[in-house]
């Protein structure tokens, strides 16, 4: 950016006032924002304060050290996906970056980075190594793989309604995500829930939770919790409203009891 920041925008400025939040600096007040606005987490680094090059790799040296941003220092162990500059930590990615590259008040020069790391990579992570943010408790629970480039063009439009931005580039990397299709199984949904759903009902409430239903039903990106007929049952279930779903009884064959065998095998038995 050139200019100077103007003051915020309404909803911008009412987002830390009403979560009573303090503000840091232009561009990590922005990526705070995004992440609550859109649930997917950003990371700014000053430009000036990072090398020539940046890589992203599974390490598995240990005794490692950089300086989080909440000023203590880090020392790694076993396997951890991390972001270097010139051979120096400048991330653990998807948990918290190094404070001596972080944007801060007056950068003018930032980097956003908007990834998307699989939960496996990044679970435990932050509690290892005392490193909670916001950002490892929502990739540790999963994020929309296919949001990133609304995420940046929505950081951009944030930027350029309180700053004159003079030169910007985007770069982009593609991913590897494949929607996840379930097979299109009413009867064995209504068996789960003990209902007794129309196949009109069940595709009018996954289509407005935004699924795409044919003879398959396509998982939206942004719902990496739905695996298998048990999660689709649930969703059902939320809709319809749980205190909703008539109760029936639970007939269960009464057992004949051995009259010869003993009470102690009979406790056992029972």
């Amino acid at each position: 950016i050139g200019s100077e920041v103007s003051e915020y925008k309404d909803y911008l400025e009412n987002y830390f006032k009403d979560f009573k939040l303090n503000k840091n600096n232009f561009f990590t007040d922005i990526s705070n924002y995004i992440a609550y606005e859109m649930g997917q987490p950003t990371h700014c680094y000053d430009f000036t304060a990072i090398g020539k090059d940046i890589t992203l790799k599974n390490c598995k040296k240990n005794n490692l050290k950089f300086t989080s941003l909440l000023g203590n220092d880090v020392i790694l162990s076993g396997t951890n996906l991390t972001f270097f500059s010139e051979e120096k930590i400048i991330n653990l990615a998807g948990i918290m970056g190094d404070i001596k590259t972080a944007c801060k008040e007056g950068t003018k020069n930032a980097l956003i980075e908007c990834g998307y790391f699989r939960p496996e990579s990044v679970i435990g992570k932050a509690t290892k190594y005392n490193l909670h943010s916001d950002a490892s408790y929502k990739f540790e629970r999963g994020t929309d793989p296919e949001c990133h480039e609304l995420a940046l063009r929505r950081f951009i439009q944030i930027v350029s309604e309180h700053a004159e931005i003079m030169k910007l580039e985007i770069y982009s990397e593609n991913n590897d995500f494949k929607d996840i299709e379930l097979d299109y199984d009413l009867e064995k949904v209504n068996k789960i829930l003990g209902t007794n759903e129309t196949d009109e009902k069940y595709k009018k409430l996954l289509i407005k939770l935004g699924f795409d239903v044919s003879k398959t039903i396509k998982v939206p990106s942004f719902r990496s919790d739905i695996n298998h007929q048990n999660d689709l049952a649930e969703e059902l279930a939320r809709l319809i409203g749980y205190n909703n779903i008539p109760s029936t009884a639970i007939n269960l064959k009464p057992s004949k009891m051995d009259l010869d065998s003993s009470s102690e095998d009979s406790l056992k038995e029972f």
